[in-house]
Formats: structure tokens, C-alpha cells, sequence
């Protein structure tokens, strides 16, 4: 670990990066602020118990709808200069954290305030699939992996420490001007998000060529067409769809963890302030991720990224089977640790495999289909979490499933042999 400092401190001397790393985590704080603040108006209502249902209900409003338009996104993402992507993304969620806020504070209820908090997470996910596609044209390629380390990571870390922060706050200021208090947080930093971006020179961002652009119904058969050219070079790809395969399936083991660890916070521990509690499982996952992040350009130098990958997976594995079955708050919490290694090093290894791989005229379009994938994984397995799990989130036997899933998985891509074949 000690190590990889050096490498850290060089990569944060590269002009441009310091701001596109801070931007993005500035606006990846303001995403668990703007999530939980949301989570806890609908999940958190103390006149009765959440259901798997909920959770899962709220995934698929939020998630499903972008997962269908995420293909001309990406398409769109090579298409036009991405500084002002990024720039008007921030600005677009600054105006909606606001109207959420107003609506969260009035009590508004139903299709309304989902359809608000709808727009706000799909550009969310528009975001990042840009900042990923233009990493690599910030950063020299031999520090791409510190890079994700940092990006990434880091921004999943800032995430956790938002959530965190918007756990306890609304903990401590109960009713919904708590909750509408921490949206309205959330807007403020999506606006520093954005003017921090917009110190990025439009030039660097790509892509390359942006002449002659077509005419509108030319642009959605294009858009069409490039659609579906990404899906078909990521397929072109062993590497990449191994990658994408494990990332995918752990992404879906996750979200069942995701679910039971909040249904037994909420209904099994009875806490009487499960907001507070649910924050602080969050900002030490959070450590988990930060130590992840720093550990992972280490092994980098000294294992193949198929291996990290691998070797996260069991670690998963062996989490679950030792500290999540117990189902005791402070094993519990042990595992939360775990888990966030797993994800800082997996996550930031997939990410770095892609970026490697995948030319960047596509790039962007072949992250916008991992981004789909990560969310449908998610949504998948909150849907599945309602037929397997009761509404205290406690069950032995899907632990163990779990557990024995992730050793397995581990396994498979462990023994796999990379291949890196040419794309001419």
C-alpha cells in the first residue's frame, strides 16, 4: 500500500485530472445524499416495516427506464463534446435535487415524485458512463489503473460518505424536512460538481470529430446503428465479456446483500433509529472501499487483473459465509468492511480491463452498456430478494447460497485464461 503513494501523488500532478477526479466526486457525494434522502422518505417510515417489495419497486422505477435508452446514450457520448455532457448533466440535476426537495418537504407522494427522482438518477448514470470514456484521454495509459483507482473508487467512496452523512442527518432531524434538507444538500453539490467541470478544456474531453453531424432523423439511425456496434465489439471481445460476466454476477449478489442487510436494519435488529445505523454500516463499508482503492494499483503490478477479480470474488465468499450468517450486528459490520474491499478492487480492475480493450470511438457506447448492466444486475436481484427473502431479511439458507455463489464464480474466472485478440 505504501507503495502505491508515490503513484498517487504523480498521477494528481497530471494537468486536468485533479479537477475531473474532484467534480466527480463532489457529484458522487451528492448522488448518496440524493439517494437517501429519497430512500428514507419512502423506506424509513416509522409507522410500519419495510418490505423487499419496496426496495424493489424503488430500484426498478428508478433504474429500469434508463436501462432501455442507455444504448443511445452511449451512442450520444461519442457523438458530442463531452465537457458539455458532463457540465449540463450537473446543471439539469442541480434544478431537479431542488424540485424533489420542494416535493419531499410538501409530502408529495406517488408516480410524481418518482418521476422527478427518475430524471435525476438516469442522468446520473449518463454521467458516469462519460467520465469513464474520458479518463483515458486525461491520464497516460500506464497510470490508467491508479486512475480508476482514484476515479472510480474514490467516487463510490465520496458516494458512501454521503449516504452516510444523509443517514445521520436524517436519523437526527426526523419528518420530511429532514429528508427534504439533505436533497436540497445534494443539489448544492451538484452545482459545485458543475462549475468545477467546467473548468475542463472542451478539446481534451473528445471525442476527435465532430464535424459534419447529421440531421435529426439521420441521428436516431445512427444513434441505432452504433447502438448496436457497441454491443457487437464487446462481444467481439473474450476478455471484456469474462470481465463484464463476473462483474455482472457479483453486481446481482450484491444487490441481494443490499436488500437483506436494509430489511434487517430496518426490521430484524429494531433499531430505534435504523437510518443512523444504516449510516454508519455505510461509511464503514466506505473505509473498506477507500482501503481497497489504495491496496489495488499495488496488486496490480504484481497480479494479472483477471486474478484480482478473482481473488475479490472469494473474499466475497468467505465475508458472506463468515460474518454475514452469523447475523449479528457486529459481524455484520466486520462483513460491510469486507464487502467494500471486494468492490473497490473488482470494480476498479472490470473498469481498467474495458478501458484497455475497447477502442475509444466506442468507449463510450461499450460503458453505456456496462452501465445497463450494472443496473439491470442490480434491479434483477432486488426482484429476485422479494421470493427469496421474509420481510426480517434473515435467511440462513440463501446466506449460504450466496457465500458458496461468490467461491464459485471465484473459481471459474480464476482458472480462466485471457486472451487479447486483435480488433482490426
Amino acid at each position: 500500500m505504501t507503495s502505491s503513494l508515490p503513484r498517487l501523488r504523480a498521477l494528481l500532478r497530471v494537468r486536468h485530472f485533479p479537477t475531473l477526479v474532484s467534480g466527480r466526486w463532489v457529484s458522487q457525494a451528492a448522488d448518496g445524499a440524493f439517494q437517501v434522502g429519497l430512500a428514507a422518505y419512502v423506506l424509513f417510515d416509522p409507522q410500519k416495516a419495510s418490505t423487499a417489495s419496496e426496495v424493489a419497486a424503488i430500484l426498478a422505477v428508478t433504474l429500469l427506464p434508463f436501462s432501455f435508452l442507455g444504448p443511445f446514450t452511449g451512442a450520444f457520448i461519442d457523438r458530442r463534446p463531452r465537457q458539455l455532457i458532463l457540465v449540463w448533466s450537473q446543471g439539469i440535476r442541480t434544478v431537479v435535487a431542488g424540485a424533489l426537495a420542494i416535493m419531499v418537504a410538501a409530502g408529495v407522494r406517488g408516480p410524481g415524485l418518482f418521476a422527478v427522482a427518475l430524471v435525476g438518477l438516469s442522468i446520473n448514470r449518463f454521467f458516469l458512463a462519460a467520465l469513464s470514456a474520458v479518463l483515458p484521454l486525461v491520464v497516460p495509459e500506464e497510470t490508467l489503473l491508479t486512475a480508476n483507482a482514484l476515479s472510480t473508487t474514490g467516487g463510490s467512496l465520496a458516494a458512501l460518505a454521503g449516504g452516510s452523512i444523509g443517514f445521520a442527518a436524517t436519523g437526527l432531524v426526523t419528518g420530511s424536512g429532514g429528508r427534504a434538507g439533505v436533497i436540497a444538500i445534494a443539489g448544492a453539490a451538484y452545482a459545485l460538481s458543475c462549475l468545477l467541470l467546467s473548468r475542463l478544456p472542451r478539446s481534451l474531453l473528445g471525442p476527435g470529430d465532430l464535424t459534419n453531424l447529421p440531421g435529426f432523423f439521420e441521428e436516431l439511425h445512427r444513434l441505432a446503428r452504433d447502438a448496436l456496434d457497441g454491443a457487437v465489439i464487446i462481444i467481439r471481445i473474450p476478455r471484456v465479456i469474462a470481465a463484464l460476466g463476473a462483474v455482472l454476477l457479483m453486481r446481482f449478489f450484491v444487490g441481494l446483500q443490499f436488500v437483506a442487510i436494509l430489511l434487517l436494519v430496518r426490521n430484524y435488529f429494531n433499531f430505534s433509529r435504523p437510518e443512523a445505523v444504516a449510516g454508519f454500516i455505510l461509511a464503514v463499508s466506505g473505509a473498506g472501499v477507500l482501503l481497497g482503492a489504495l491496496i489495488t494499483p499495488s496488486l496490480g503490478k504484481r497480479l494479472p487483473k483477471e486474478r484480482i477479480v478473482a481473488a475479490a470474488l472469494a473474499l466475497a465468499g468467505l465475508a458472506q459465509l463468515g460474518f454475514g450468517l452469523p447475523y449479528r450486528y457486529h459481524a455484520l459490520v466486520v462483513a460491510a468492511f469486507l464487502y467494500g474491499i471486494v468492490f473497490a478492487t473488482s470494480k476498479t480492475s472490470v473498469d481498467t480491463i474495458v478501458q484497455e480493450s475497447i477502442p475509444d470511438a466506442f468507449r463510450g457506447r461499450a460503458f453505456a452498456f456496462y452501465d445497463i448492466g450494472y443496473n439491470l444486475a442490480f434491479v434483477v436481484s432486488a426482484l429476485a430478494a422479494v421470493a427469496i427473502l421474509p420481510q426480517s431479511g434473515r435467511s440462513v439458507g440463501a446466506g449460504i447460497a450466496i457465500g458458496l455463489a461468490y467461491l464459485a464464480l471465484a473459481g471459474a474466472y480464476w482458472l480462466w485464461k485471457p486472451r487479447r485478440p486483435a480488433l482490426a
